[in-house]
């Protein structure tokens, strides 16, 4: 499927396989793997591919500062929320299966493609899914590349790189400051400390804040409230859908 929009420069998928509707997708087998022939021409034909595993989100499990810090308890969207808090910890078969998953796009990278990481938002976690992803490419190759894949690499995919992307002369100041290096372990990379946007620099307090006035706790728990009671009238609404990545 991918041979013609090879051939005529349609080289407009957003995944390995998805829902697609933007060109030629679907090049993994029915075993969820992709073979040379794919991803030989998802690199020549310049086919950029966002990686999102939803496979990664076990990965909660492995880390309870995702679900204990105080931006889940006022930013993750309440359809989320209790999904997330009863995440157990991966197995080893299970984090197998996310080193395979991710291991696809990684295939079509070392051939020369350009790979980004995504998180399919609002199918899943905003925020959260994106740093699963970013460990989950860490399972398949360096941390240093992971990082790379959730910063220049989706500029370029963006078309921004020569404004984002990457701390040099003449680029905007759009940075995270972090406690730990995340080279070191890629958790880190979610110990937010500061943000500078457009050269002025936030502390998380003060990103929080506009979050934690009575006004929008309240609001909040109300909709929690509401959710929560759609839930408990029709299970149906509540049921969780995928796709493939």
């Amino acid at each position: 499927m991918l041979s013609p929009g090879t051939a005529t420069g349609i080289a407009g998928t957003t995944h390995l396989s998805a829902t697609q509707r933007m060109g030629y997708g679907w090049s993994k087998s029915i075993n969820g793997l992709t073979y040379q022939d794919a991803y030989d021409l998802h690199a020549k034909g310049d086919f950029h591919n966002i990686d999102t595993l939803f496979s990664s989100l076990s990965l909660v499990g492995q880390d309870p500062a995702l679900i204990s810090d105080e931006r889940f308890s006022v930013l993750v969207p309440p359809n989320f929320i209790a999904g997330l808090q009863a995440t157990a910890a991966p197995s080893a078969a299970v984090l197998d299966t996310i080193k395979r998953d991710a291991e696809q796009s990684a295939k079509v990278q070392r051939a020369g493609g350009l790979v980004a990481l995504g998180t399919d938002s609002p199918l899943v976690a905003p925020g959260i899914a994106l740093h699963t992803n970013l460990r989950a490419g860490g399972l398949a190759y360096s941390s240093h590349q992971a990082l790379q894949n959730v910063t220049i690499n989706a500029a370029r995919m963006a078309y921004v790189d020569k404004d984002l992307g990457s701390v040099e002369v003449g680029k905007l100041a759009d940075l995270a400051i972090v406690r730990g290096d995340p080279l070191a372990d890629l958790k880190n990379a979610a110990n937010v400390e500061y943000v500078v946007k457009n050269g002025i620099t936030y502390s998380l307090s003060q990103i929080l804040a506009p979050f934690k006035t009575p006004l929008a706790m309240a609001a909040r728990k109300k909709a929690i409230y509401a959710y929560q009671r759609e839930c408990g009238r029709n299970p149906h609404s509540c049921e969780v859908g995928m796709h493939a990545d």
